[in-house]
């Protein structure tokens, strides 16, 4: 009677199909989970935020003066007194469109119609 051939010694696989995490990866992985179901229902729950109507900018070049103008109004809470900005550049011809500023279109409105009158009258 011969004894059954011997059965090697089951040996792990090389690499494991589910890897062993570190309480810091299971903890991570946990988190995101949770984050993104909870993203995921308030999705769900709450519709779509309409659109801001954020008043639309145009970038413009104008002169110092009336650059120096637009900061003032701003700050002061007033109008636009472009006027005095364009006598004072009709004073001095050397005064160019240099400095370039962000207006809404209210403001470039008025600035475009200023220098109109401005030209009109001279």
């Amino acid at each position: 009677a011969n004894p059954p051939p011997a059965t090697p010694p089951a040996t792990p696989p090389l690499i494991s199909r589910s890897p062993i995490k570190s309480p810091v990866q299971q903890d991570t992985a946990s988190l995101h989970a949770a984050a993104c179901a909870s993203l995921h229902a308030a999705s769900e729950q709450q519709p779509a935020r309409p659109p801001r109507n954020r008043r639309r900018r145009h970038t413009t070049m104008v002169t110092p003066m009336e650059f120096r103008e637009i900061v003032a109004a701003r700050n002061e809470g007033r109008a636009f007194a472009f006027e005095r900005a364009a006598k004072a550049a009709a004073l001095r011809n050397d005064e160019q469109r240099r400095v370039s500023v962000l207006l809404a279109d209210d403001e470039l409105d008025e600035l475009q119609e200023s220098r109109a009158r401005h030209l009109r009258s001279s």
